[in-house]
């Protein structure tokens, strides 16, 4: 069966630092699995990885691992690349960050047999390729982004690499290069700094709100209210 899976992290003083944007909580994660569970009709189990205590009954979890914490950003997420995953997760998983808004049906974006494929990242006239928000992948199928990373050299590498943009997507770019499938607007998945007007495509079924900002800030604008809720 399909994981969807989400992370839910408590912030740290070390290491890269995310825009603070909001503070994350249950919310965000009940609101992100009512929106899974209206709009994929495939048989999936939603699972957040967490070290927040006292989760709702109904959300199942799974303990964040402690793999490179203190380097900050989302490096520990790179862990999710291991072909240890298919013992902690399951054989196939999304994983999909809290700070979106889905407005249509997920299940042509999942139910597909690719091994590996990833959320494009268009930023104006940038392309950086990956973002991390949206990854669809069999367990293990891109090991090398996890085996290869070296928690001295890589962030290293990263910070003076200029191509790229972040902690964990930035590392699975240089990883990676530029090759892999992607998910895109053609296919209905948008990055909400590139709306015109702020305003939804008519084939959009799922908008991220990456970098400063989040669908919690943004409810004055009407189909967000509509649609990030439980």
């Amino acid at each position: 069966m399909l994981k969807v899976v989400c992370f839910l992290w408590q912030r740290i003083p070390t290491g890269y630092q995310l825009p603070a944007v909001c503070d994350y909580s249950w919310k965000h994660v009940e609101i992100l699995q009512s929106m899974i569970a209206r709009n994929l009709s495939i048989p999936h189990e939603f699972v957040c990885i967490t070290d927040h205590p006292n989760p709702p009954e109904h959300i199942n979890t799974i303990p964040l691992w402690d793999k490179c914490r203190k380097l900050g950003g989302c490096y520990n997420r790179l862990y999710a690349f291991s072909e240890d995953m298919r013992d902690v997760i399951g054989e196939r998983f999304v994983m999909i960050d809290l700070d979106c808004v889905i407005t249509g049906d997920l299940t042509p974006l999942f139910d597909i047999e690719d091994d590996f494929k990833i959320n494009g990242y268009f930023f104006g006239d940038f392309d950086q390729y990956y973002n991390g928000g949206l990854i669809l992948m069999n367990a293990g199928a891109r090991s090398q982004v996890w085996d290869d990373f070296d928690p001295i050299r890589s962030p290293n590498q990263v910070a003076n690499t200029d191509y790229v943009i972040g902690s964990d997507q930035a590392w699975i770019r240089i990883r990676l290069g530029k090759g892999e499938n992607r998910f895109t607007e053609e296919e209905g998945v948008y990055n909400f700094i590139r709306l015109k007007n702020q305003q939804l495509p008519g084939d959009a079924k799922i908008v991220f709100f990456a970098g400063k900002r989040d669908p919690s800030t943004c409810l004055d604008v009407p189909w967000v209210r509509q649609h990030w809720r439980v």
